[in-house]
C-alpha cells in the first residue's frame, strides 16, 4: 500500500515489443501514456469484466510453455510508440541556468492449498552518482521552490550501506542485476538483487537466504547463459508477509524468439510456487499487487498468446480478433486471495492503490488522467479530476493512509517548453497540486513517513539509451534537497516508513537506517544462476546435464578432507580404457555453503561410461547438480 517508490528499468529493444510496453514505472507498472497507447491499439487488456472464476480453475507448480515470449505482428507498433514516447520524455532538459540545488550530506559512513491461479482458498481467479555536467544548469535552489505541503520531517535520516555489488559490477544496467525494494502491506521491507529476494533481520542485516530462490525457475538450461541477459529482476511483489505474498519476475534476453517472458509465484513459507497464468489466448501478469481488506488484489496486464510464431509476418486477422475477444472478457483486476470480488470498473486504470477504509483509488488511462474511486460497500465508481493535469502523464498513485496520498508523474511546462515533475497531494477529501523537486522530466516514485518526510525519485536522462535512472530528493521545511548517498548508482526505490527508518536501493547498493553487522557483497547474474542451480532440484539423470556446461558435479557420500585415494581408485578402475577417464575427477567443491566430495564432469560423457561409474560407486553416488564452479 503506502511507502514504496521504485523504478522499472527495462531496455528498449525492437525485438521485444511486449517488454517495451512496460518500460518505465514505479513498482514496474506502466506509465499512463504507455497504457493509453496500448489501449488505443487494442493490444493489451480490454477493460470489460467477467464474473468470478473468469480465468478458469487451474494451478500448476511445474514448468510452463514459453509461448508468452513469442510476440509478433502489430505489437511492433506498440513498441515503436512506447519507445518514441519514452525517449521524448527522457530527453527533455531544462535549458535554464539556475544555481546548484541544495544537497543532503552523505550519511552512514560507510498453509492451505492454493486455489485456482495460485489464489488462497476463497481467492478469485480471473551514493553518489556518475558525473552529470547538466545538473547545475537544470537544478534550482530549494529557496526557489517554496512548498505548501505539510510534510516537514521530524528526524534526520541516516543511510548506511547494507548490501553492495562486488567490485567489477557496473551500473550501466545491462547484464548486471540491480537492487530493488518492495514493502509488504504489513510493514515488512523486502530487497531484491536481480531475482533473489532478501529480508532484513532485526538488526537490518541482509543475507542470501536460499529459501528465497527455492522454486524459482532458471530461465536457461545452462546457468552460465544468463550472463547475456539484458535484465532478470523481480517485476512486482506485494501482499502480506508471510502468508499472502505474491511475486512476479521478468527475464529479458537479446536473442530473437526468446526475448522476454515472465513468471508469477506465491510464497509458501520455505520457497515459491509457480502459478499458471497462461490461457489459450493470452498470458496475464501482475503489474501491482496490494492488500485490500482481508484480500489480495492485483492489477494485471495481458500478452497475446499465438498458436505459433509468425516471425516477421502479421498474425492472421482472425486470430487477432479471437485474442482480443478473449482478453475483453477478463477483468484487469483480479483477487489472488481472500473473500473479495474484483470490481467491474467504469474506466480503464493504469495504476491503483487501496485505502485502509476499503476504497480503491486508480489512475485512469484517459487523457487527461483522472482518479477513479471505487467504494466496495456501494459498488459504485466515481471520477475526480486531478488539478492542472491537462498536459500531464501520471505514472503512479501512492496512498499512505485515509488522510494522505500522492499522484505523481510528468507535466509539460509551456512557458519553458519542457517536461517537469507533476505532484498532487490527497488530503482524504480532495486533490491539491503541489510543487515537485526541481529535477528531470518527471517523478517515478514517492514515499512518505511522519518522521522522515516526503521522498521523490526523479527521472533523469543520464545513460537513458539503456535504462532510465533516478535521483532521490527529499522535502524539508526549507524546500526540496537532493539526497547524497555514499556509493555511486542511480536510485531504484525508497521506503520512507520501513523498519527503523528509511530504506533505499540503487543500481549498485542497498541502504538501511543503521549499520549492519556485515555489509553483504553480491555478484552478477552468473553467480545468482549458479546459486539457483545449486539450491534447486537435481538433474533427473545422474552424471548428466542437458546444458553444455563447463563442468558439473555429482555428490559422493563421504567426509571432505584428505586426498580421497579410495574414491580415486574406484573411478580409475571403472574407466580403464574408456575415453571418459580424462573427463571425470574426484574433487571437493563448495555446495550449499559447505565442502563436499564430488565427481566433477568436465565434458559430457557417454551413457556407457555413466553406467560404469554407477556400478563402481553404487549407493555412494549421490545426486547431480548442474552448476559450474571451480573445485576447492
Amino acid at each position: 500500500m503506502p511507502k514504496i517508490a521504485e523504478i522499472s528499468q527495462h531496455r528498449l529493444s525492437s525485438s521485444s515489443p511486449w517488454q517495451e510496453s512496460r518500460v518505465l514505472s514505479r513498482r514496474n507498472r506502466w506509465p499512463s501514456w504507455l497504457r493509453r497507447d496500448a489501449a488505443v491499439l487494442g493490444r493489451t487488456a480490454s477493460f470489460g469484466g467477467a464474473e468470478r472464476g473468469d480465468e478458469g480453475k487451474r494451478e500448476r507448480a511445474g514448468l510452463l510453455p514459453r509461448s508468452a515470449r513469442l510476440l509478433t505482428g502489430e505489437l511492433a507498433i506498440l513498441a515503436a510508440l512506447s519507445a518514441t514516447a519514452l525517449l521524448l520524455l527522457g530527453c527533455q532538459r531544462d535549458s535554464g541556468s539556475a544555481p546548484q540545488a541544495q544537497r543532503e550530506p552523505k550519511a552512514g559512513q560507510v498453509d492451505a492449498k492454493p486455489g485456482p491461479d495460485g489464489a488462497a482458498p476463497g481467492g478469485e481467479v480471473d551514493g553518489g552518482r556518475s558525473p552529470d555536467p547538466d545538473r547545475g544548469a537544470r537544478a534550482k535552489t530549494a529557496a526557489d521552490t517554496p512548498q505548501t505541503i505539510p510534510d516537514g520531517p521530524t528526524t534526520e535520516p541516516q543511510y548506511h550501506v547494507v548490501a553492495r555489488a562486488k567490485a567489477g559490477v557496473s551500473d550501466d544496467g545491462e547484464g548486471n542485476p540491480r537492487f530493488k525494494i518492495f514493502d509488504a502491506d504489513d510493514g515488512e521491507v523486502l530487497i531484491a538483487h536481480g531475482p533473489w529476494l532478501m529480508r532484513p533481520d532485526a538488526n537490518g542485516t541482509l543475507e542470501l537466504d536460499p529459501r528465497f530462490i527455492r522454486g524459482v525457475e532458471l530461465p536457461e538450461s545452462d546457468p552460465s547463459a544468463v550472463t547475456l541477459a539484458v535484465d532478470w529482476t523481480i517485476h512486482s511483489l506485494g501482499g502480506r508477509w508471510p502468508d499472502s505474498l505474491y511475486m512476479a519476475n521478468t527475464y529479458v534476453t537479446p536473442f530473437r524468439g526468446d526475448v522476454y517472458y515472465n513468471q508469477t509465484y506465491r510464497w509458501l513459507g520455505d520457497g515459491w510456487l509457480r502459478l499458471d497464468t497462461e490461457r489459450p489466448r493470452y498470458v496475464s501478469f501482475p503489474e501491482r499487487i496490494e492488500a485490500w481488506g482481508d484480500s489480495i488484489i492485483a492489477l494485471r496486464s495481458f500478452a497475446p498468446r499465438y498458436r505459433k510464431s509468425y516471425g516477421d509476418m502479421d498474425a492472421p486477422k482472425s486470430e487477432e480478433r479471437a485474442i482480443a475477444a478473449a482478453i475483453a472478457k477478463v477483468k484487469p483486476l483480479s483477487v489472488y486471495a481472500g473473500p473479495a470480488k474484483a470490481p467491474r470498473l467504469s474506466e480503464a486504470i493504469a495504476d491503483f492503490d487501496t485505502r485502509p477504509s476499503g476504497e480503491l483509488l486508480g489512475i485512469t488511462a484517459a487523457d487527461p488522467p483522472r482518479v477513479l474511486t471505487y467504494d466496495p460497500k456501494t459498488e459504485v465508481s466515481t471520477i475526480t479530476a486531478l488539478p492542472e493535469a491537462a498536459e500531464s502523464s501520471i505514472f503512479g498513485i501512492e496512498i499512505v493512509d485515509d488522510g494522505r496520498g500522492y499522484a505523481f508523474g510528468s507535466t509539460h511546462d509551456e512557458e519553458h517548453e519542457q517536461d517537469i515533475p507533476y505532484l498532487a497531494r490527497f488530503d482524504g477529501e480532495a486533490w491539491h497540486k503541489e510543487k515537485g523537486p526541481p529535477c528531470g522530466a518527471g517523478l517515478v516514485g514517492v514515499s512518505w513517513s511522519e518522521s522522515a518526510g516526503l521522498y521523490a525519485i526523479c527521472l533523469n536522462d543520464r545513460d537513458f539509451g539503456v535504462y532510465p535512472t533516478g535521483d532521490l530528493w527529499r522535502l524539508i521545511s526549507g524546500g526540496w534537497i537532493e539526497v547524497e548517498l555514499p556509493l555511486r548508482g542511480s536510485v531504484t526505490g525508497v521506503v520512507a516508513d520501513g523498519p527503523g527508518g528509511v530504506w533505499i536501493t540503487t543500481t549498485l547498493a542497498a541502504y538501511g537506517p543503521k549499520p549492519p553487522r556485515k555489509v553483504l557483497e553480491v555478484g552478477g547474474f552468473d553467480e545468482i544462476a549458479t546459486r539457483m542451480a545449486e539450491y534447486g532440484p537435481p538433474s533427473p539423470t545422474r552424471l548428466h546435464c542437458e546444458a553444455s556446461l563447463e563442468m558439473h558435479y555429482t555428490l559422493l557420500r563421504g567426509e571432505p578432507g584428505g586426498e580421497h585415494p579410495e574414491e580415486k581408485a574406484l573411478l580409475a578402475k571403472a574407466l580403464v580404457g574408456d575415453e571418459a577417464v580424462d573427463s571425470v575427477a574426484v574433487v571437493e567443491v563448495e555446495f550449499r555453503g559447505e565442502p563436499r566430495v564430488a565427481l566433477q564432469v568436465q565434458i559430457e560423457i557417454e551413457a556407457s561410461a555413466i553406467r560404469k561409474i554407477e556400478r563402481a560407486f553404487g549407493e555412494r553416488l549421490g545426486d547431480t547438480y548442474c552448476f559450474s564452479r571451480e573445485p576447492l
